[in-house]
């Protein structure tokens, strides 16, 4: 059997290792992390934000995960990227990692992408 090979090259905004680290339990860190893998190796592709929804992330998607099954409390908040020169890979970028209340991690995405001010976060 051969090895996966990977079809995009991963980038995680520098506050996500923070946004991994606070997730209240080791056994979601390490399901968002597979699920980041998944990404990365084309296993999954997750759903499109299309602007139905302060704050407007379109061009983003989102990828859901719970340690529970069937329920989907948290989010893996994310865009894909094209190749920074030929014969690069495309890019998921990965912009926040959080609980869906209160549309936390969304805030936190369009904070990153400077859609968002700390001010207009509710």
């Amino acid at each position: 059997m051969s090895p996966r090979e990977r079809i995009f090259e991963a980038r995680l905004r520098p506050e996500v290792h923070d946004d991994l680290k606070n997730l209240p339990t080791h056994r979601l860190r390490k399901i968002a992390v597979f699920r980041i893998q998944n990404l990365i190796y084309g296993d999954e592709r997750g759903r499109e934000l299309i602007g139905t929804a302060e704050p407007d992330l379109t061009g983003c998607r989102r990828l859901y995960f719970d340690e529970i099954p069937k329920l989907a409390r948290w989010r893996i908040v994310y865009r894909e990227l094209p190749a920074c020169r030929p014969g690069t890979l495309p890019v998921i970028q990965i912009l926040a990692v959080g609980p869906r209340a209160h549309m936390d991690v969304y805030e936190r995405a369009a904070l990153r992408l400077g859609l968002l001010s700390r001010e207009d976060m509710s």
